[in-house]
């Protein structure tokens, strides 16, 4: 109704753009009763009517009406709710079930979020609490979630959550002696799921080392390791071990009587037999404390009762006594021991201090303020005590009446704990003038830094003529054109500021031209020191460059290096130095060759192209022997296109060794292996026939040559390696009177 009754001034304005047909509907004099429904606290409709049916009355109802509506699973179209559920131990989710139900005549389907109960079936693995479930053990386990009539299962995965963080036990502290330690059995660890809990620990066995420093009469410090599962780094117990005191003396020797020749000192015990706290006996000498007896109120003597039950009195001697303790400001309670003179017996006294007095406070000294700048007032004064005690206390002032912005004598009153006095300070608001500016610290900025990113000082220290200082407003020059280059620059280099501050000239200033003087703006200088840009990459380019075989590669002369201000630049590269071999081999290959630039490593991989063949020939194609003779296959000659060449060795057809023997042509075929690829070759020999000898020429006369040309039968030249293909020519069997190669 609320909703309709808004649309009244539209209604009242005409404004034809305006909804305005439920506050018409609402004010039809005609309509003599409305009824209004509601799916759900977004969605209503409502409706008229002109008359009033016999059972219907007019309920007259003003202000908010609340309705309740029932809803059951018959009113469901639909529910969903995450499955399945994944917990860390200690985590927890939050479960909304949707529920949709029917729309109404305006709206489409609205969900609902209504869950009436969540019931975990295994509770040592999750939990519920209101609408969230809580993860608690490793395991899987369901949770029944239920909304109205209808229900759903879902099913809850729990894991264990991982230690992030170990506390350090708290310091134990045991007495000299003990000899079984209550170890804390947890610690407190912290996981990633956020969640934190006492977790078991481990202890390791006290060294021999620390038993000893547990049984110590002196004490001691013990650090005990612990290990908690699931955590990698120790865990560490502290155990102060506190001396041992002492139970009891026994004087040595212990006769109670002590006899003596006139004239002869008595022969007093010198030592005590001490018995500690943690059961160790020792012998130890008997000494007293320095210091006086308080006022002299202790009693010279004491009531003694005999063994044989008389009574009288005896003389006391007591134990020398400290000042300190009788003088402790807060006072309190001590005994003072003594011995029966003539006996063993000890004698005892309680004495009770009563706490010391404040008797005075000094007064602080008066306090100079320039105007408009916070006054500090003192925090302590100087305390006076009945036992001659001094102490800084804290003082409380009430500073309503002091005006800083004010000059002028101000009076300030305080009070102090436990003095009833009051206590006074003089504060003075005065003007002044800066007499001297200190020069801030210089600031250091990398290369590349922008004007907005410099952080430049806001105030400066000030001396005023009055003697005092005080932190003042600066303003600062505007950075120059040369200056923001600096900022930029590669080299770095130092920027100084100028900056100004100023000064109040003190009241009693009248004269004009020295007021204007001491208002005048005081200089001040800020030097920014801008450090060079360092190195951040180089690289080349090309990072591959290709050369003829044999031929020097040209290396990129330059490379570019980028700097940390942003800027990049080309600078020169220092190339290592390239072994002419890495480019020798005619077929072509492959290598790096590593530079340096601005300190950066830098490398470029060359690709040598073979080089062309122009021709493979032999070292000669025909070849003529007499009937008989001796021979050697020719060798391949490999020309490139540069004129250089290669010698390889070809591989040759067998032949019959009965062809020497008898005169004609013969051609030998053969192949050469250049670069994987066999070539064929051939050679032709020509055998002629042997010269008829003359007659009666004897060849074994000696003088006579062995051979024809006076030389024996060459030895065949050992294969030699191509440099094509890396391999030595197959050997083959050599005829008798020629050799193959």
């Amino acid at each position: 109704m609320d909703q309709w009754a808004s649309e009244k001034q539209g209604w009242v304005d005409q404004d034809p753009d305006a909804v305005t047909g439920h506050y018409t509907f609402l004010i039809n004099p005609l309509m003599r009763s409305y009824g209004f429904a509601g799916a759900n606290q977004w969605r209503w409709s409502g409706e008229g009517s002109k008359k009033l049916d016999s059972d219907e009355n007019a309920t007259n109802w003003s202000g908010d009406l609340k309705f309740t509506l029932p809803m059951d699973g018959k009113h469901f179209q639909d529910v969903s709710v995450k499955n399945p559920i994944n917990l860390k131990i200690g985590a927890t989710e939050t479960i909304s079930m949707n529920e949709v139900y029917p729309g109404g005549t305006y709206d489409d389907d609205t969900p609902l979020t209504y869950i009436t109960s969540l019931k975990s079936a295994d509770e040592n693995v999750a939990t519920v609490n209101g609408n969230s479930i809580v993860g608690v053990n490793p395991g899987t386990t369901t949770v029944t979630i239920t909304s109205g009539d209808q229900s759903r299962d879902v099913t809850v995965n729990v894991f264990e959550a991982s230690i992030t963080a170990v506390d350090n036990p708290q310091q134990m502290t045991v007495a000299s002696g003990t000899t079984q330690l209550d170890l804390p059995k947890t610690v407190h660890a912290t996981f990633d799921n956020g969640t934190s809990r006492d977790v078991a620990v481990t202890w390791a066995d006290l060294s021999a080392e620390q038993k000893g420093i547990l049984a110590s009469r002196k004490g001691g410090v013990i650090t005990l390791n612990g290990t908690v599962a699931g955590w990698d780094k120790p865990v560490t117990l502290t155990i102060n071990v506190t001396p041992a005191t002492v139970a009891s003396v026994e004087l040595s020797p212990a006769d109670t009587d002590v006899t003596t020749p006139s004239g002869t000192a008595p022969a007093l015990a010198k030592t005590g037999k001490v018995t500690w706290s943690n059961g160790d006996t020792t012998q130890e000498p008997i000494t007293v404390a320095s210091g006086t007896n308080p006022n002299g109120q202790l009693p010279s003597e004491v009531k003694v009762v005999y063994s044989d039950d008389e009574e009288g009195t005896a003389k006391v001697v007591w134990n020398t006594l400290c000042k300190d303790q009788y003088s402790a400001r807060e006072g309190g309670t001590f005994t003072v021991t003594g011995s029966v003179e003539g006996t063993q017996l000890p004698a005892t006294q309680t004495i009770k201090v009563t706490p010391a007095t404040l008797d005075t406070v000094d007064a602080p000294s008066d306090l100079t303020v320039v105007v408009d700048t916070q006054a500090k007032l003192p925090e302590t004064l100087t305390d006076h005590y009945s036992n001659s005690d001094e102490a800084a206390v804290p003082v409380t002032w009430d500073s309503s009446t002091l005006d800083t912005h004010t000059v002028g004598d101000y009076t300030l009153s305080g009070t102090v704990d436990g003095y009833s006095k009051p206590v006074s300070l003089t504060v003075h608001v005065v003007d002044a003038k800066i007499i001297s500016v200190e020069e801030p610290t210089p600031l250091t900025v990398p290369s590349g830094t922008k004007k907005g990113e410099l952080t430049l000082p806001q105030t400066v220290v000030a001396h005023f003529d009055n003697g005092t200082s005080t932190d003042v407003a600066v303003t600062w020059s505007e950075l120059t054109d040369a200056d923001l280059q600096t900022l930029a620059s590669r080299q770095g280099g130092t920027i100084t500021l100028r900056g100004s501050v100023t000064g109040k000239a003190p009241a009693s200033l009248n004269n004009l031209f020295v007021m204007l003087a001491a208002v005048a703006p005081s200089d001040v200088t800020l030097t920014i020191n801008v450090e060079p840009a360092t190195v951040t990459g180089a690289s080349v380019e090309p990072t591959t460059v290709t050369t003829k075989a044999q031929t020097a590669p040209q290396l990129p002369e330059n490379a570019t290096v980028t700097w940390s201000n942003g800027d990049t630049t080309q600078e020169p590269v220092t190339w290592d130095e390239v072994n002419p071999e890495d480019y020798q081999n005619p077929d072509g290959n492959s290598f790096q060759v590593s530079g340096t630039v601005a300190g950066q490593k830098v490398s470029v991989t060359v690709n040598v192209t073979p080089l062309e063949i122009t021709s493979i020939t032999l070292t000669k194609d025909t070849a003529e022997i007499e009937q008989g003779a001796g021979f050697e296959m020719p060798n391949a000659i490999v020309t490139y296109e540069n004129g250089s060449t290669t010698v390889l060795h070809p591989r040759w057809e067998d032949k019959s060794s009965s062809e020497i023997h008898n005169p004609g042509s013969y051609v030998y075929n053969g192949t050469v292996t250049v670069r994987g690829e066999e070539k064929p070759v051939s050679f032709t020999l020509v055998v002629k026939e042997k010269a008829k000898e003359e007659p009666g020429k004897d060849e074994n006369k000696p003088g006579e040559k062995d051979n024809e040309g006076g030389k024996k039968p060459s030895k065949p030249a050992e294969p030699a390696k191509s440099q094509a293909d890396g391999k030595k020519a197959s050997p083959q069997a050599a005829c008798p009177g020629f050799h193959r190669r």
